[in-house]
């Protein structure tokens, strides 16, 4: 009887060799199985790119096809062999490895630039396995001494004095573990926002589509935020409450929770972490207390002449490898060098001691900016929040008050009724309704409370009584505070006249402004109100409407014309213009 030829092993056997032989098996923290080559691209395969590959492997090696079912037989098999896998996380675009930052250069070889506190070098296969989405392109291999910041900014019309922090950002945006702050390109109309958008995200993360439209719900950002290292988000007009909070987790680093498909039980996890872009003319939601602060606003300026969009890019093009340098250039100089100054007051406190360190290696004023910045978004969120700004106004003249939730809302409104009737709270404005509202309006606002020296307290009496304190420190007195606690207000204030007109005279007797009968004033005093209401209205700065109206006995912060209304009054004359 003639011999047989042995029949070879099925498919999947040979798959699973393959496996074996030339891939290592891993798992992903949101418990997704990948395969990684043991030679060549140290990137995640993961599900669907991992059988195409095993399919290619297959043809190359035997010189056969294989069908789907083996290649989803051989998967399931790594999929078991990968539950005795410790769990690996999988970055995108960077990454960190005991004190080293990885940049993986997105092209097919696998290529990297390793960063260091002595320097950066490029290196043919990364120390750390990457997760690649198809949202990403290749970054140049970085070339020194072919570019300068100046030929970035001649493309990138960013503020003069604010270049430094740009120039920080884009640094800092390469260090993975650090808190990235939300990259706010502001300017008016014309000011080449969506353009400086796009050249910066493909400085850093290039994608076919460098800009997107906002998310229409959490769902959509992290799905955007799983493929983009630095999504950069255009024509922002509105931000809405459930993004605010992504934003602020995406800014700091968080992760999220969703249903697995074809699954009854089990969930994915997924980590929110980027360095995000918006541009947009104007951003309402941008000035929320909790997102204010991680925001950096960057003033654009409108070109003296316009370029095309191809000439433009093109010139990217040309400077992207030494750009990609000189970043690369202050990463380690923020590895390697100790900067000096306290930050601890500023709410991004790693960002700023990096700004720092990249002063005092580059010689820069990155930390100084980035104060300014952080001081003027704070002083325009305070005028862009109805209860901060009617708490400090109340404030103004006190340095303490005890009461009620519903107490202290019946001081505030009429308050808000006078900041509506100058302009400085639209009134449309969110303004709490009940007691409970009242307090958590009040911690929301409390960061920038605490910003300008009024302390929020909540007490609760042996009896199961609650209450609020409210208390103004010496500090609020650099930023508007008034120097005396008398607590009584100004016969002249707008919020005194608004009382007479309602209520009769006010005698300031109390904190919550209580009312006696007075006698009617002369024809001179209404005349000195007359003028009063008219400069109040003629100022467009609301912070200095604020003042006025508290009438504080401070003149920083005031404008020009304001600040002398204030010295008159201070000098006992009339309000004159």
């Amino acid at each position: 009887m003639a011999d047989r030829t042995p029949k070879p092993p099925p498919a999947r056997d040979r798959l699973t060799q393959i496996v074996k032989r030339d891939y290592t098996i891993g798992r992903n923290t949101d418990d997704r199985v990948f395969i990684v080559p043991k030679t060549g691209a140290n990137v995640a395969l993961l599900s669907g790119a991992a059988k195409a590959r095993l399919a290619a492997d297959h043809l190359k090696l035997l010189g056969t096809t294989v069908g789907r079912a083996p290649l989803d037989e051989t998967w399931q098999a790594v999929e078991g062999m990968a539950l005795d896998v410790e769990h690996t996380e999988l970055p995108l675009r960077v990454a960190e490895q005991k004190g080293t930052v990885v940049v993986d250069l997105g092209d097919p070889c696998g290529a990297c630039v390793v960063v260091t506190a002595d320097g950066w070098k490029h290196t043919d296969r990364s120390p750390v396995t990457f997760r690649r989405s198809k949202a990403q392109r290749a970054l140049p291999a970085p070339a020194p001494g072919t570019a300068t910041w100046a030929d970035l900014y001649a493309l990138v019309n960013i503020d003069t004095a604010q270049r430094d922090v740009y120039r920080g950002w884009l640094a800092t945006s390469m260090i993975r573990s650090l808190p990235h702050p939300i990259l706010d390109l502001k300017g008016p109309q014309g000011s080449a926002k969506t353009t400086a958008a796009r050249i910066t995200s493909s400085l850093i993360d290039p994608c076919p589509v460098e800009t997107l439209s906002p998310p229409r719900d959490a769902e959509g950002w992290a799905t955007t935020v799983s493929a983009r290292w630095v999504p950069s988000i255009d024509n922002v007009s509105k931000i809405d409450p459930w993004w605010a909070d992504e934003l602020c987790r995406t800014a700091t680093g968080a992760g999220t929770l969703r249903r697995q498909l074809y699954s009854d039980d089990d969930v994915v996890a997924r980590v929110l972490r980027g360095a995000v872009i918006l541009n947009g003319v104007t951003m309402s939601g941008a000035t929320r207390p909790d997102l204010a602060e991680r925001m950096l606003p960057l003033e654009l300026t409108r070109p003296d002449a316009y370029r095309s969009e191809t000439d433009i890019m093109a010139a990217v093009d040309r400077i992207a490898a030494g750009v990609l340098a000189l970043i690369l250039d202050d990463v380690v100089a923020i590895l390697a060098a100790a900067g000096t100054a306290d930050v601890g007051d500023l709410r991004m406190t790693d960002f700023a001691r990096a700004l720092d360190h990249l002063d005092a290696a580059a010689d820069t004023k990155a930390l100084d900016g980035y104060r300014e910045l952080h001081e003027q978004h704070s002083r325009d969120t305070l005028n862009a929040d109805p209860v901060a700004l009617t708490v400090q106004t109340f404030m103004a003249n006190r340095t303490t008050w005890e009461g009620t939730g519903s107490e202290l809302l019946s001081a505030l409104n009429p308050i808000r009724d006078a900041l509506v009737s100058t302009g400085d709270i639209a009134f449309e404005s969110y303004w709490p309704s009940d007691a409970t509202r009242v307090s958590s309006a009040l911690t929301r606002s409390s960061a920038l409370l605490h910003r300008i020296g009024i302390r929020i307290e909540r007490r609760k009496s042996t009896a199961g009584a609650r209450s609020l304190m409210l208390t103004r420190t010496p500090a609020s007195d650099d930023t508007g505070g008034a120097s005396g606690a008398s607590g009584a207000e100004h016969p002249l204030s707008p919020l005194a006249l608004l009382k007479e007109g309602r209520e009769g005279p006010s005698d300031g007797s109390n904190n919550t402004g209580g009312n006696s009968a007075t006698s009617a004033d002369s024809a001179s005093t209404r005349g000195r109100r007359r003028i009063r209401a008219r400069a109040l209205r003629a100022c467009a700065n609301p912070s200095c409407r604020a003042l006025l109206m508290a009438e504080i006995e401070y003149d920083g912060g005031l404008c020009a014309r304001c600040a002398r209304l204030a010295r008159r009054k201070k000098k006992g004359t009339a309000y004159g213009m």
